[in-house]
């Protein structure tokens, strides 16, 4: 248990109990590996985000505590803990730790988001989920989008869920927002369809892939947006659309970009 591999398994599972929903198991996992690891931030961090999520406060105190003590404390602890000082009451407190995780981290949105509650202090004592840090990194994005490419007992919103939490788990890939279009949102696929999310999804594949000059998925999102905009009647745009896909296009997907261009060419003679 003290094995590299073991903490790496358990950490898998944990993330997989996470986009279950199954928090308790997934706290479970966590606190075994806090045992076996007590110096391991990140360990910490997610233990205490957990425990909030469970609304376990005093356990989560004492355990985002030891993280924000250590050298370099994460954070996700270090916002959480001043989430709990706000709960609390302690605002000075809550208002140092966020300024703490601002001057570390300064890209860190819900750090901002927290600092601006100080302006008009809480009417209940409850823990707001919407403020409290998510210590993820990006392989639980990629979890999320083999749950809903392979989990075929899944149902179709569950499987929309997945992809829509593995697109907030990392902003930098194109394939959830690509695989949201192709298999729910293109029309008229499926009762998902909704031409704005559509439009906007495919967009936004493209935009990453462009950006992280991906150039098969940029070909993928470029045809797929082609799709959408001649769904809803954008013709020339389209026509532009598709035209500069093709060039990047491969393999299978590319007799369907000359195909659509076709198409698109008889109806204007």
């Amino acid at each position: 248990r003290r094995d590299p591999e073991w903490a790496t398994a358990r950490k898998d599972l944990a993330r997989l109990y996470i986009l279950l929903g199954r928090i308790p198991l997934a706290t479970k996992q966590y606190r075994d590996m806090l045992h076996y690891r007590p110096d391991d931030g990140d360990i910490m961090a997610m233990l205490g985000y957990l425990l909030l999520r469970e609304e376990k406060i005093d356990e989560a105190e004492r355990i985002c505590t030891r993280a924000v003590r250590l050298r370099t404390p994460p954070v996700e602890a270090v916002i959480n803990l001043g989430v709990i000082r706000y709960y609390q009451g302690r605002y000075e407190e809550a208002r140092v730790l966020w300024q703490q995780a601002l001057r570390t981290a300064p890209e860190h949105v819900l750090t901002r988001a927290n600092l601006a509650r100080l302006k008009a202090p809480p009417t209940r004592r409850t823990i707001d989920t919407r403020y409290l840090a998510r210590p993820v990194r990006p392989a639980a994005a990629v979890w999320a989008i083999h749950l809903a490419a392979y989990g075929k007992s899944r149902a179709p919103f569950e499987k929309v869920r997945l992809l829509l939490e593995a697109a907030q788990f990392d902003p930098t890939l194109a394939r959830p927002h690509l695989n949201l279009v192709k298999h729910f949102y293109l029309p008229p696929r499926s009762d998902f369809h909704s031409q704005g999310r559509a439009l906007w999804h495919a967009r936004r594949s493209v935009d990453i892939a462009r950006r992280s000059h991906n150039d098969e998925e940029l070909a993928e999102g470029l045809l797929l947006l082609g799709r959408v905009l001649l769904a809803e009647g954008k013709s020339d745009e389209a026509v532009r659309v598709l035209r500069e896909g093709l060039p990047k296009a491969s393999g299978r997907i590319r007799p369907e970009f000359e195909r659509l261009l076709a198409e698109l060419a008889d109806k204007t003679r």
